[in-house]
């Protein structure tokens, strides 16, 4: 897999120093330490993840019934790239039926669309098109999607808060270069920092606590 960080160890380094110049290379394990935790606290506040795996995974879903579009739609984990779509149609636990992007179903958002004010967004949702017929009862979830979760470029706002949650450590700590004590991140949340917090509003999920099981 690709590096799961959201910044780099130089940048939080720089931050910290009164210069903006780097801390010397003894204390790069410290600072990889905090923004690893700093990352996976984002990942955990939004209920999602920012870096791009690099391999096909698949995961299974049920549809749900949008009355305000009229349209049967698959609430997905964020997929960069969508390898392929199949129905279980008899619910026998072999997905054997292939959708087409367009023709059964419309990937959003759309490419370069931009929601709430950030571009870059993944597919996190699959609207069918009419006349697309999907299982909606059974023991195996109808659908399957093989593809690569999280984002294909880490979004600017998520690269800024990393650094805010790594460097607010720092501060609790009032360690010099805020490089001691890193090894105990369990006492502030990022919902404890406002400026993070509030950049990362957009791409939090509604009463999201984590990422589902990945099958």
């Amino acid at each position: 897999m690709t590096d799961t960080l959201y910044a780099a160890v130089e940048e939080l380094s720089a931050r910290l120093s009164a210069d903006a110049s780097t801390v010397a290379a003894r204390h790069e394990g410290a600072l990889y330490d905090a923004l690893t935790a700093a990352c996976r606290k984002i990942d955990g506040h939004c209920g999602r993840f920012f870096y791009a795996e690099d391999t096909d995974v698949a995961r299974y879903y049920w549809p749900r019934w949008d009355g305000g579009i009229q349209r049967w739609v698959v609430d997905i984990d964020d997929c960069w790239s969508i390898t392929s779509v199949k129905l279980d149609a008899d619910d026998d636990g072999t997905w054997e039926t292939t959708w087409a992007a367009t023709t059964d179903y419309i990937a959003r958002p759309r490419t370069g669309e931009i929601v709430d004010g950030i571009t870059g967004w993944p597919t996190t949702r699959l609207v069918l098109r009419a006349g697309t017929s999907v299982r909606t009862t059974g023991d195996f979830e109808p659908v399957e999607v093989i593809g690569k979760g999280g984002w294909a470029e880490v979004p600017s706002v998520v690269h800024e808060a990393s650094l805010i949650v790594s460097a607010w450590h720092a501060a609790l700590r009032q360690a010099p270069l805020g490089v001691a004590g890193f090894g105990e991140f369990g006492a502030v949340q990022v919902r404890d920092i406002k400026p993070a917090r509030d950049l990362l509003v957009p791409l939090c999920k509604v009463g999201g606590t984590g990422l589902p099981a990945i099958a």
